[in-house]
């Protein structure tokens, strides 16, 4: 019997409408860089959300109809706005009805014997313990009206009041900060926020997440990431990783058991080119140059712009790490014959080398 109804519930899915999606890409993917989404998966659990408020899409969200919590919320940031939370909580009531209109709306809005089958209710909070957590918050909101559609509860998550008041909190005023100083005059800004299922759950019904997560990407008019970062915390009052976007989706792959997840498109990554040359002649001193030399230079912190050329005593590359972890500030960084590319590949340490480099602009 438990299983029939499993299925039937999956089956009342199958409907899709200008709220309930069949692709968002297509229908609100002005949400995601270069309009790709972050990873999707196959099973029927999973529904693509344009959140509509008064027929205007807002963000898009991908929820997991089985834990009745939303795996990320993707919207474009465009500023800080200070307003009044609405706190008038909304849900989503094609989820429940395939026959229901295309905007969120109360919980009265669904017949009583289909409200809550696919997506969390009020009641479900109620001396839970935990805070409604939004994923697309309100501090990012683009205006009042945006505002008010992140107050749907197919954008909220099971969260630790302290880290919902305190550590994510900072995290998200942090964010809009740095976003706005150092990305909005250039760059157009795209942010993911998800959430990762645990191991309990509220009202026997609704997910309690392990994990909250985060990521930026400022595009560029190239459609590139020229800047972007990720976090992730476990739902307690402990302070996020900081960590690049790459490593925050090999973290993600790994916890949500899948050999691989995406945040951002891997067309918006920046592109380094390689090429094979023969070592030019080097004067007599470069050889005395190696791993060392750099990863002394990393204590020059505020370096925004450095050229290495022609230094055959650099063996493996190592020392280019340590140099970039300490740069923080470089922007242009430029790249001939490091050591012997006829013996040795840097590819990998390249790769590495560009993970570090947040502010990188210009890599030759």
């Amino acid at each position: 019997m438990t299983l029939h109804l499993h299925v039937l519930m999956l089956s009342l899915l199958s409907g899709g409408s200008a709220r309930v999606v069949q692709d968002f890409e297509q229908e609100c993917g002005g949400f995601f860089a270069n309009g790709k989404s972050p990873t999707r998966r196959p099973e029927p659990q999973y529904r693509q959300i344009c959140q509509n408020l008064d027929n205007i899409y807002y963000y898009a969200t991908y929820y997991d109809t089985y834990n009745r919590i939303p795996v990320y919320s993707a919207y474009k940031f465009t500023g800080k706005i200070d307003c009044d939370r609405l706190e008038k909580w909304l849900i989503e009531p094609q989820l429940d009805d395939d026959k229901a209109g295309p905007s969120m709306a109360s919980e009265g809005s669904v017949d009583v014997k289909l409200r809550g089958i696919h997506q969390a209710l009020k009641g479900d909070y109620v001396k839970s313990g935990f805070h409604r957590g939004h994923l697309a918050p309100v501090y990012h909101a683009q205006s009042r009206d945006c505002a008010d559609a992140t107050f749907t509860l197919t954008n909220a998550a099971p969260q630790d009041p302290s880290f919902n008041q305190g550590q994510w909190r900072v995290l998200e005023r942090n964010i809009a900060n740095n976003l706005t100083e150092q990305c909005l005059q250039n760059y157009s800004v795209y942010i993911v926020t998800g959430v990762v299922p645990g191991t309990k759950n509220v009202s026997n019904r609704v997910n309690v997440p392990s994990h909250f997560w985060t990521a930026y990407c400022c595009l560029d008019q190239n459609n590139r990431c020229q800047i972007s970062r990720g976090f992730i915390g476990v739902n307690e009052n402990k302070i996020p990783l900081n960590i690049t976007v790459n490593d925050l989706e090999k973290e993600l792959a790994n916890l949500y058991k899948v050999t691989s997840f995406e945040v951002f498109d891997s067309s918006t990554e920046i592109q380094v080119q390689l090429a094979n040359h023969k070592d030019p002649v080097a004067c007599s001193w470069s050889y005395n140059v190696g791993d060392g030399e750099l990863a002394a230079l990393g204590g020059m912190k505020f370096l925004p712009k450095l050229t290495l050329a022609h230094l055959p005593g650099v063996l493996k590359g190592t020392g280019l790490i340590d140099l970039v972890k300490g740069c923080k500030d470089l922007h242009s960084l430029s790249l001939a014959n490091l050591g012997s590319l006829k013996t040795m590949n840097y590819t990998l340490v390249l790769l590495e080398v560009v993970s570090y480099c947040t502010q990188l602009r210009d890599l030759r």
